[in-house]
């Protein structure tokens, strides 16, 4: 037993987990396996053995659960004898410590890389250095990507079809070849990582430049609501609100403060009416429709905005910095 343990363990060092189904087979004499749950067949001894999986889910043969944070997995052997079961627990516990250690990989190379991408998006670096940084990260910025970014967590298990898999910011992303149907991708994704709210799908655009566009449609599509959303071509605002390193939101709440402090105070409609009336072009009828009261009491909501925050909304200046302000505080619709 103890020789067959450590045989086991210099198996792991040297071959990984299929080294310790090797060794664990080899000692039983019974097939066994690694499965990542419902259906994923990770590594198995022999290689080419045929697993059914429902008569083990049914009772025939061992399944030891082997469950880490977002990855459930179990080793499965027909043994059912003594030493079966001693070595298959020995054996579930090595295999649990080497994908502990695959995922803390994989974790420190989605933060270098989403680093990269993080640096790219914000022009934090020259387009010569972030094009050595993304090559370095397996990302040929001479070639054309997609890039997923999810809401709401991230892939139980890395896309086996990624050009790289990063953690930028708050978000996870998965950056794509243009060969790969980044929709379809996207989609099988979101059916098996039920978990995730929203995935949103940019590009595929070429260059560093490229990279930067993509990541900022996915961003913007992942913010539209539960599903599967593709990009739209990027516009100013969410240009503008896409850099962390531009103080747009805090802007945005100083200009609105004197009407969200009046609302608060008086249960005023300020805001609201401010956010219809620049939706709807200007037009103090469409908005006075939206909230089912007279054009005159939309007109003296308006004329209070202009004394509160000190600007003429005759002014296309000043209608564009309210419009940018509400949708950096309070987003609305589609507008614009």
């Amino acid at each position: 037993m103890l020789h067959a343990q450590r045989a086991m363990f210099d198996s792991l060092l040297s071959h990984g987990i299929p080294g310790v189904l090797a060794r664990l087979t080899e000692a039983t004499g019974e097939p066994s396996a690694v499965v990542r749950l419902p259906d994923q067949v990770l590594a198995s001894a022999p290689a080419g053995h045929h697993w059914a999986l429902d008569r083990l889910r049914s009772g025939e043969g061992r399944v030891v659960p082997v469950d880490l944070p977002r990855l459930r997995c179990a080793l499965l052997t027909t043994g059912d004898g003594d030493l079966a079961v001693d070595l298959g627990n020995h054996a579930a516990g090595l295999v649990k410590l080497e994908l502990a250690k695959q995922q803390a990989v994989r974790a420190g190379r989605r933060e270098l890389v989403g680093q990269v991408i993080e640096d790219v998006v914000r022009s934090a670096i020259t387009t010569r250095e972030a094009a050595s940084r993304l090559r370095a990260a397996g990302i040929d910025p001479a070639e054309a990507h997609s890039v997923l970014v999810f809401a709401g967590g991230a892939p139980t298990a890395d896309p086996g079809v990624a050009t790289a898999v990063a953690t930028v910011g708050r978000y996870e992303a998965v950056v794509l070849h243009e060969e790969q149907p980044a929709l379809e991708v996207a989609r099988t994704l979101a059916e098996h990582n039920p978990h995730i709210t929203s995935i949103g799908v940019g590009g595929p655009y070429r260059g560093v430049h490229g990279l930067r566009w993509a990541f900022i449609e996915a961003q913007e599509a992942a913010g539209r609501g539960p599903g599967v959303h593709e990009g739209r071509v990027i516009n100013m605002p969410t240009l503008l609100m896409s850099n962390p390193d531009l103080p747009v939101r805090e802007v945005a709440a100083k200009v609105l403060q004197p009407l969200t402090a009046f609302d608060a105070e008086r249960g005023g409609e300020l805001v609201r009416t401010l956010e219809l009336f620049l939706g709807s072009g200007g037009s103090p009828q469409l908005t006075a429709k939206e909230l089912f009261v007279h054009r005159n009491t939309v007109r003296y909501r308006l004329e209070q905005i202009e004394r509160l925050t000190g600007l003429s909304l005759s002014s296309v200046e000043a209608r564009v910095h309210l419009w940018l302000a509400m949708r950096a505080v309070t987003p609305f619709g589609d507008a614009g």
